[in-house]
């Protein structure tokens, strides 16, 4: 998800706008200007969704500086026979 997610999700509402406001069909039970607001209720659902998951991601990551510290570390906390007899 992402951009990707949040330019489909736009389109969509696009087209539920489109739907909703220029086509002027409907018949017995249907309106076309319903299945619009779905469309954009369901875009902006999908638009808020993929918003929270794309900023999320892009968080704060750890530089390769803390990686490489964080390894050499682990590494060099390697147990001792003195400590293991304590």
């Amino acid at each position: 998800m992402g951009l990707p997610a949040m330019a489909f999700s736009a389109s969509f509402d696009v087209g539920g706008l489109i739907t909703y406001w220029v086509i002027e069909y409907h018949r017995t039970g249907f309106h076309v200007s319903s299945a619009g607001v779905t469309w954009l209720i369901l875009g902006a659902l999908a638009f808020v969704i993929s918003s929270i998951v794309h900023f999320r991601s892009r968080g704060p990551h750890e530089t390769s500086d803390e990686a490489i510290a964080r390894q050499t570390l682990a590494a060099t906390r390697k147990a001792s026979p003195a400590h293991e007899n304590a």
